[in-house]
């Protein structure tokens, strides 16, 4: 994954994040207050990350061959099918 916007060293915005995964803004904002993604750099208002770290992140966020998506449960919780 050293392609595009996402190739080479340095800091990378959210708007540049969004445009690779096909997201918004605010998406990418909602990742990050979640924890689901790198920690990011603060400047002043702005949200930067490092390209590398949001590359091992994606690269270990790839789904493996056999894996289920999460769906919601009977209680409406996400998780995989079964899970209760």
């Amino acid at each position: 994954m050293s392609e595009g916007i996402l190739s080479g060293e340095g800091l990378i915005a959210s708007k540049d994040i969004a445009k690779y995964l096909k997201v918004s803004s605010k998406h990418v904002r909602r990742l990050c207050y979640r924890g689901d993604m790198p920690k990011p750099y603060r400047l002043g208002h702005l949200l930067r990350w490092e390209k590398s770290e949001i590359r091992e992140w994606l690269s270990r966020a790839k789904m493996t061959e056999g894996e289920s998506l999460p769906c919601r449960n009977p209680n409406g919780r996400l998780g995989k099918e079964g899970d209760k």
